[in-house]
């Protein structure tokens, strides 16, 4: 009979979780932000989401509620409307989360 298992102590899973968060701003550091952006076709249902918008300024490229540039906050996988009318690309991240986590294991396994 096996022992039951207990659950890591907190300061185990923080040391866990700090490693991780190391080698992620590594891997994006290494491979650049565009392992953070959304794919051509949601930055495009973004943008034009925004251009619709009350609170859009054409002339600015810019959202009056948040104060960002449209171009780019449109872009980010993680970033989402102030007012509610698109969210954080959640799948997009989970995707690429995964993949980036695949190929930190694969480094760690040659290193």
């Amino acid at each position: 009979m096996s022992e039951e298992r207990k659950p890591l102590p907190l300061g185990e899973k923080l040391k866990n979780f700090a490693n991780f968060s190391w080698d992620l701003l590594n891997y994006i550091n290494e491979n650049g932000v565009d392992s953070l952006m959304v794919s051509d076709k949601v930055y495009t249902e973004r943008y034009k989401i925004c251009e619709g918008c009350e609170h859009f300024l054409k002339r600015r490229q810019e959202c009056l509620e948040c104060g960002c540039s449209v171009p780019q906050k449109a872009r980010v996988i993680l970033d989402s409307c102030p007012v509610g009318k698109w969210s954080a690309h959640k799948e997009s991240w989970a995707d690429q989360l995964e993949k980036i986590s695949e190929e930190l294991d694969k480094k760690k396994e040659t290193n």
